[in-house]
């Protein structure tokens, strides 16, 4: 149909003296027109036989058409604003749920970093207060117990079992904590994160 129409506007346009830029109360030509309706053909059609749009012709565009396109091109303005304010507003969301995977990622190993370290603290400690070094007791003649390490008695050495057994139990404290609580929101993770850091 549309190739018809075309091919009618073809013949009519071949007539000699015919007006192929009459002005309508709009302010349009047929070229106007055939470009607002979007017919490719008969847009071509018209271009060949040398027909021009009203701003080619020079002719002052209808107030109300002006209006009319000023309101036009605002919405189509607005429209691509808030399109893109919607993209960003989705980049933003996804780059923030990145963000918080990588804090929990981040406050997880801080986590399981600390329950190692822990535990080797528990163990070195353990360690240290029933291996006691120095010569231990082989008579009764002196006053102490069979077995008894010389500087168990020693001021220093009790000093350093107080903090040995402080340290083997705040590290088994904190062993405990991290294989007995189960924490899921991601504040009270920083707040265990935080308590264990200061115990630690």
């Amino acid at each position: 149909m549309a190739l018809y129409f075309s091919q009618i506007v073809r013949c009519l346009v071949s007539f000699e003296g015919i007006n192929l830029n009459p002005i309508n109360k709009a302010g349009d030509t047929p070229l106007d027109i055939a470009e607002k309706i979007g017919n490719a053909e008969l847009v071509s059609v018209l271009k060949e036989a040398r027909a021009a749009t009203a701003k080619d012709l020079g002719k002052p565009q209808n107030p109300a058409k002006q209006l009319k396109q000023t309101v036009s091109d605002i919405k189509h303005e607005v429209q691509s604003q808030l399109q893109q304010s919607r993209q960003t507003g989705v980049r933003v969301q996804k780059i923030a749920k990145r963000l918080k995977k990588l804090h929990i990622s981040g406050l997880n190993n801080a986590i399981n970093s600390a329950t190692v370290v822990a535990v080797l603290i528990a163990t070195v400690a353990f360690a240290a207060i029933f291996t006691i070094p120095g010569q231990y007791e082989e008579d009764r003649s002196k006053g102490s117990l069979l077995g008894q390490a010389h500087i168990a008695n020693k001021a220093p050495f009790l000093v350093f079992f107080i903090f040995d057994s402080l340290a083997l139990f705040i590290s088994l404290a904190v062993v405990v904590v991290q294989t007995s609580v189960v924490v899921i929101e991601q504040k009270a993770k920083k707040k265990l994160v935080f308590v264990i850091n200061k115990l630690m």
